[in-house]
């Protein structure tokens, strides 16, 4: 919650506030030692050959001289981190360290800052409108560029009028070229002829059809120039254009880049209303511009309340129109005690309303003409009679049809060959009769010291199977043979 204190710092701090953003586009890093050298610099391959290094340095010197010129003026070096081999370190950072090497004490870190994540000229533009914010609560009412001339026509006419509606009147533009040595004048006219095509081909032409860098090719270029993957937070501390970044969370198509176009712009603040830094906190600036429009604000919560609050004593009478409701006041008496709140109704310079209108008596009404009598239907002409139809032509008779061919008589199919007689199948070779088998040999018995030998029954020989008889049961062994052994173990 902001105290006294913070509004009386706040009054005193106004008056001294920067106006003007000189802003320098960074387009290469300064590794440090002598910035002459081309060694002292990370540059692309279409940077060397025209020197482009000098430039830089140039650049820089047409800045810090431009600041001398200016008390309310501030130095912006824009540039991200655009280069691996440079490792994380931006454009902006190094030319910072250049500016130092060059003028040493007499850089005012006070009145110049840098801002270190845009990838090309509008993100130059944009995000160091945002920075300048962050430092001094206000967007800047002029702007100087210190740049290439073959960039100028981007800068002007495609990124501050289209694209930020910013108005021209108060943009100044300081270029220089790129001075190529060990060329003739052919080539030097060549060299700089190239330059111009290439400025048009692969910046003017692409911005001039997608005004905020939105589509896919521009996308892409500026994802290769941001290695390191680096994102601002600007959405955060620039309320203002948060509509703004929001639109650009998406990526356009072809098809609807006209429709981006149009409805991203309508995302931009007024930059040069009247009024319109108090609406930010600021008292109205006693230089205003020729042709600023006066506007009505209506501050819609506590915060803008409390910034009008600090800075009323500032304000003049008849600089800004405003009104407020009872309702306004809703919500803020938390924040601003009843003594802050009739100083904030009563302290407010508001140009009186002007009384209404007494409303014209209205005319009378005029008496209504009679209508006019309708004039007598003329008779219907009467209906011609129709002409009898033409007879009818008659049929041409048909020719005869020819009469069909005979068809031709086909010819008798051959007889078909007789079957060759199978040969009659061989006889079955009879079966071999089976060897009879041997006489089984006799086995002998001993009783009491006499040898008595067994002979086992022949057996018949086996017969071959018939279908319908079983075989013969085996011969029994003879009985009689039984009890002769028997006596013969009893003795």
């Amino acid at each position: 919650m902001l105290g006294p204190e913070d509004f009386q710092r706040n009054r005193l701090d106004q008056k001294d506030k920067q106006k003007k953003l000189i802003l320098v586009p960074c387009h290469g890093i300064y590794k440090g030692g002598d910035p002459t050298k081309r060694e002292s610099w990370y540059l692309a391959d279409f940077q060397i050959q025209g020197n482009d290094h000098l430039c830089f340095i140039d650049h820089v010197k047409t800045a810090h001289a431009e600041m001398l010129k200016d008390p309310k003026a501030y130095i912006i070096f824009s540039g991200g981190e655009t280069k691996v081999e440079a490792g994380p370190i931006s454009e902006a950072i190094s030319y910072m360290n250049l500016y130092k090497e060059l003028f040493g004490d007499e850089v005012d870190y006070s009145r110049c800052t840098t801002e270190n994540y845009a990838t090309d000229s509008f993100e130059n533009l944009i995000l160091s409108f945002c920075r300048f914010w962050e430092v001094h609560s206000r967007y800047p009412k002029r702007v100087t560029i210190v740049g290439f001339n073959f960039k100028k026509d981007r800068f002007l006419d495609l990124h501050l009028k289209q694209a930020l509606g910013y108005h021209l009147k108060f943009v100044n533009y300081i270029g220089n070229d790129p001075e190529p040595t060990n060329l003739t004048d052919e080539e030097k006219s060549k060299y700089f002829e190239d330059l111009k095509n290439n400025e048009y081909e692969k910046a003017y032409k692409p911005y001039e059809r997608d005004w905020y860098g939105n589509e896919m090719d521009l996308f892409l270029k500026k994802a290769t120039r941001n290695p390191f993957k680096r994102h601002h937070g600007y959405r955060n501390t620039n309320h203002h254009l948060e509509r703004y970044f929001i639109a650009m969370g998406n990526i356009a198509t072809m098809w609807d880049v006209k429709e981006k176009n149009k409805s991203t712009r309508k995302t931009m603040p007024p930059w040069h209303q009247r009024g319109y830094g108090l609406m930010f906190g600021l008292p109205p600036s006693s230089d205003e511009e020729e042709g600023d429009q006066i506007i009505e604000v209506k501050p819609g919560d506590r915060g803008e309340y409390a910034m009008i609050l600090r800075d009323i004593e500032s304000m003049k009478e008849g600089d800004i129109e405003m009104s407020f409701d009872d309702s306004d006041m809703n919500g803020i008496e938390s924040d601003l005690s009843g003594s802050d709140i009739e100083e904030l109704e009563t302290r407010i310079i508001s140009k009186p309303k002007a009384a209404p209108k007494p409303k014209a008596t209205p005319k009378p009404k005029a008496t209504p003409k009679p209508k006019a009598t309708p004039k007598p239907k003329a008779a219907p002409k009467p209906k011609t009679t129709p002409k009898p139809k033409a007879a009818p032509k008659p049929k041409a008779t048909p020719k005869p049809k020819a009469a069909p061919k005979p068809r031709a008589t086909p010819k008798p199919k051959a007889a078909p060959k007789p079957k060759a007689t199978p040969k009659p199948k061989a006889a079955p070779k009879p079966r071999a009769t089976p060897k009879p088998k041997a006489a089984p040999k006799s086995k002998v018995t001993e009783t009491n010291g006499a040898k008595t030998k067994e002979t086992k029954p022949k057996k018949a020989p086996k017969e071959t199977k018939k279908p319908t008889t079983k075989s013969a049961p085996k011969s029994k062994s003879n009985s009689k043979d039984e009890p002769k052994i028997k006596k013969a173990r009893t003795k």
